[in-house]
C-alpha cells in the first residue's frame, strides 16, 4: 500500500513539474520525503535529466540531497563534477555542517571512482571542518570513511588508528550506536593482524553498548563477528552461542549466519551439522555473493565426505557462479564510467556536438574495430599463455613423478646393498657374494646419476615455470628499466606476495624451509631469497628492493651467514635450490 501511494504522489508530481516548467517544487518534495521515504526522494531526485540546468544554489540544494540520499540507500554518489560544483557554492554561502557534508560526499564519490588520493585529501578537509565546528558526528563518519580507505590499501594499523579516532567522535556526540559499530571495526582491522584477545575485548564493549540501547538489527552483526572471532580463536562453544544468538535477533538476512555455523562445524569435523546449516543458509537468501559462499562450501563439505564426483560439481558450481557476478559487476562498472564520461563531456565539451555526423561514425567504426582486433589479440596471446603454462605444468608433473619413482627406487638398491654387505660378512663363499654386491654397486651408482640427472631438469623445468608467471615477467622487466634511486619502490606490497606465493607453488614447501632455517616473514632477508631464484645482478636486486647497491652486497653476505654457505663457488641460488 505504501509503495502505491508513493508511486502514486511521483506521477502527480512529476505531471505537476510538468506543467509548471520548474524543478523546484520537486527538489522540496524530495526534501520532505528523505526521512519518511528515501526510495521515493531518490526517484525524485534522479527525475530531473539536467540538474546543470539549475541555478547554482538549486543545483548545489539538488547535490546536497542526493548525495544525502544516496548515502543512506547505498547507492552511487552524484558525480565529482557535480559535486565540487555544489561544494564551490557551500563554500561561499553555506553553512560549517554543509560544507562539511557536502565534502564527505565529494570525497565517497571520489572513492567511487576509484581516486583514492583525492578522496583522503576531501575527507581530511571535511575532518578539519567538522573539528573546527565541533560537529563531533560528522566527524565520526568521516574518520570511518579515511579508515575504509586505508583498508583498501592493507594499511590495517592506520584504519585502527582512525576507526578507534571516530570512535572518540561518535561517543563525544552521543551516538551509542554508531560508537559500538566503529569499535566492531575496530576489531576487525585486529583481527586482520592476528590480534584476536584484542579483536575479542572491543566486540564485548561494543556488544554491552548496543544491547543497552536495544538495536537488534546492529546487535546481531556484533554478535556474528564475536561468532567469528571466537571460531578463529577455536573456541567452538562460544562461537557457536554467539551466532545461534545472533539468528535469534536477526529477521532478514541470516543466510550468512547459517553459513558461519556451517564453516564452524565444518572445521570441527561435524559434518551432519554442517550439512544442515548449509541447507538453511541455501533457503534463506537471494543474495548472490551468499550464494556463491554456499556452493563453495558444499564444495569442501563433499571434499571432506570423500565425494569426489560431488565435489567437483559444487566446485564448478562456485566457479560459474563466481564469474557470473564478475562479469555482471564488470558490466555494471562500464556502465557506469561511460555514462560519468558523458555527462562531463556534455558539462565540458558542448563543441563536440558540431562534429560532423559522418565523421563522427567512421571514427566511431574504426575505434570498434581498433577495440575488437585489441580484444582478440589479447585473447590470443592470453590464450597462448596459459596454454604454454599449462603445458610446463604437466611436463613439469611429470617430471616430478618420475624423480619421485627414480629416488624409491634408489632408496630400495641402497638397502639392497646394506644387506648384500651383511651376507658377505656371514657367507662362506665371498668371492661369489663380492660378485654380486660389486654388479648392484654398478646398478646403484647408475640410478644415481639418473636420479641427479632428472633432479637437475626437475629444477630447470621449476625455474622456466616460474620465469612463464606474470609477476616474475614485471619484476624482471622493472629491473631492466627502472632506474636505481627512484623516489619509490617498483613493486608493491601486492606483487611481492604474488611472487611469494608462485614460488612456494612451483617450490614445495619453500616459505617452510626458509622459516625452519631462521627466516622471518615479510622481512628483506627473506624478500631477498626468493628476488635470488631470479638471479638479477646486484644493480638490479638494488631496484627492485629499493636500496643502493652496497646494501645489497651487505645484505648477501647477511643471506649466505644465515643459509651457512662457506663456499664462494656456491650461489645462494644454487643453495636454495638444493633445499
Amino acid at each position: 500500500m505504501k509503495s502505491i501511494f508513493a508511486i502514486t504522489l511521483i506521477l502527480i508530481l512529476l505531471c505537476f513539474a510538468c506543467r509548471n516548467n520548474t524543478h523546484n517544487h520537486f527538489v522540496n518534495q524530495a526534501e520532505t520525503l528523505i526521512e519518511t521515504n528515501p526510495d521515493s526522494a531518490y526517484l525524485l531526485l534522479n527525475s530531473i535529466t539536467m540538474p546543470d540546468k539549475l541555478n547554482d544554489e538549486l543545483f548545489a540544494h539538488w547535490c546536497m540531497l542526493l548525495g544525502k540520499v544516496s548515502d543512506d540507500l547505498h547507492k552511487d554518489m552524484p558525480y565529482v563534477s557535480y559535486l565540487i560544483q555544489a561544494q564551490t557554492w557551500y563554500e561561499k554561502d553555506g553553512t560549517i555542517d554543509e560544507r562539511i557534508q557536502i565534502g564527505l560526499y565529494l570525497g565517497r564519490s571520489y572513492v567511487e571512482e576509484k581516486r583514492y588520493d583525492e578522496a583522503m585529501n576531501t575527507y581530511l578537509r571535511a575532518l578539519d571542518l567538522a573539528k573546527e565546528g565541533k560537529e563531533y558526528n560528522l566527524a565520526g563518519y568521516i574518520c570511518s570513511y579515511m579508515a575504509d580507505l586505508y583498508e583498501l590499501k592493507d594499511m590495517f594499523y592506520q584504519a585502527r588508528k582512525k576507526y578507534q579516532e571516530g570512535a572518540e567522535y561518535f561517543l563525544k556526540a552521543h551516538n551509542s550506536r554508531s560508537y559500538a559499530l566503529a569499535l566492531r571495526d575496530v576489531s576487525y582491522t585486529y583481527c586482520l593482524q592476528d590480534s584476536l584477545n584484542l579483536a575479542l575485548k572491543s566486540l564485548k564493549v561494543a556488544d554491552s553498548i548496543i544491547y543497552a540501547i536495544n538495536d537488534s538489527v546492529a546487535r546481531t552483526s556484533i554478535l556474528n563477528a564475536l561468532g567469528n572471532v571466537y571460531s578463529l580463536m577455536d573456541c567452538q562453544y562460544c562461537a557457536e552461542k554467539y551466532l545461534l544468538k545472533a539468528l535469534e535477533l536477526d529477521t532478514t538476512e541470516i543466510a550468512p549466519t547459517y553459513l558461519a555455523l556451517s564453516t564452524l562445524f565444518l572445521e570441527n569435523g561435524d559434518l551432519d551439522k554442517a550439512r544442515y546449516y548449509l541447507k538453511e543458509s541455501e533457503q534463506k537468501t537471494k543474495n548472490a555473493y551468499t550464494s556463491v559462499g554456499v556452493t563453495y562450501q558444499h564444495y569442501l563439505i563433499e571434499k571432506m565426505s570423500n565425494n569426489p564426483i560431488d565435489a567437483l560439481f559444487y566446485l564448478e558450481l562456485h566457479c560459474q557462479e563466481s564469474d557470473s557476478i564478475s562479469f555482471v559487476q564488470n558490466n555494471a562498472r562500464i556502465d557506469e564510467i561511460e555514462k560519468k564520461y558523458n555527462y562531463v563531456k556534455v558539462l565540458n565539451e558542448n563543441n563536440q556536438l558540431r562534429i560532423n555526423r559522418q565523421s563522427l561514425f567512421i571514427f566511431l567504426i574504426l575505434a570498434i574495430l581498433f577495440c575488437l582486433l585489441f580484444a582478440f589479440l589479447y585473447y590470443i596471446k592470453s590464450k597462448h599463455s596459459r596454454e604454454q603454462i599449462c603445458k610446463q605444468q604437466k611436463t613439469l608433473d611429470d617430471k616430478e613423478k618420475k624423480l619421485l619413482q627414480l629416488v624409491a627406487k634408489l632408496d630400495k638398491k641402497e638397502k639392497d646393498l646394506e644387506q648384500l654387505k651383511v651376507l658377505m660378512a656371514q657367507a662362506d663363499n665371498q668371492e661369489d657374494v663380492q660378485k654380486l654386491l660389486d654388479k648392484r654397486e654398478s646398478e646403484y651408482q647408475k640410478q644415481k646419476e639418473e636420479v641427479l640427472q632428472v633432479r637437475n631438469e626437475f629444477n630447470v623445468l621449476r625455474k622456466k615455470m616460474l620465469y612463464l608467471t606474470p609477476v616474475v615477467k614485471k619484476i624482471v622487466k622493472l629491473s631492466q628499466v627502472v632506474v636505481p634511486g627512484a623516489s619509490k619502490s617498483p613493486i608493491s606490497v601486492k606483487d611481492w606476495h604474488l611472487l611469494v606465493n608462485s614460488v612456494n607453488n612451483i617450490y614445495f614447501l619453500f616459505n617452510e624451509k626458509l622459516e625452519e632455517i631462521g627466516f622471518k616473514e615479510n622481512t628483506v632477508e627473506m624478500y631477498y631469497c626468493y628476488l635470488s631464484l631470479l638471479k638479477l645482478d646486484k644493480n638490479q636486486e638494488a631496484v627492485i628492493l629499493h636500496i643502493n647497491p652496497d646494501s645489497v652486497s651487505k645484505l648477501r653476505v647477511r643471506v649466505r651467514q644465515r643459509l651457512q654457505i662457506s663456499s664462494t663457488k656456491t650461489s645462494i641460488c644454487e643453495c636454495l635450490m638444493s633445499m
